[in-house]
């Protein structure tokens, strides 16, 4: 039997007996009962959203362990399958890691981050990559 169907059965035995006193101490309690429940339960739903967002600073913290820049690219030195170049910007800003990609134009092609936009020079070698990532 659960706390409700107690108080339920508390409620009906202190009806019987006439005693209208305990029968509203126990509604009363009941009604406590039902908003600490409630208080819990966001409770519950803000401590899952804190430990989310303490994971995610986590991860941030660790990826900008591994960031280096290098010619005014940035790099994630602990990604070898893909460690850049990143727009520097975008993550100096919003914490985002956005490739750089080579776009072409009837000048010539150029390097651009596709979200802020912002153009670059032309981007480090292969040999050179590897080498930052290895040294």
């Amino acid at each position: 039997m659960g706390w409700y169907e107690a108080l339920k059965d508390a409620i009906g035995f202190a009806k019987e007996a006439g005693n209208m006193e305990v029968v509203q101490s126990i509604v009363d309690a009941q009604q406590q009962v039902l908003d600490i429940q409630q208080d819990n339960m966001k409770l519950r739903e803000e401590n899952a959203d804190l430990k989310k967002q303490l994971e995610d600073l986590n991860n941030l913290i660790e990826n900008e362990k591994q960031m280096t820049v290098y010619k005014g690219f940035l790099f994630n030195k602990n990604n070898p399958q893909n460690p850049g170049p990143f727009c520097q910007v975008c993550w100096e800003s919003q914490r985002k890691l956005i490739c750089i990609v080579k776009q072409g134009s009837i000048t010539g092609a150029f390097n651009v981050c596709p979200l802020c936009k912002q153009h670059y020079s032309a981007v480090p070698t292969k040999h050179e990559i590897d080498a930052l990532m290895n040294g």
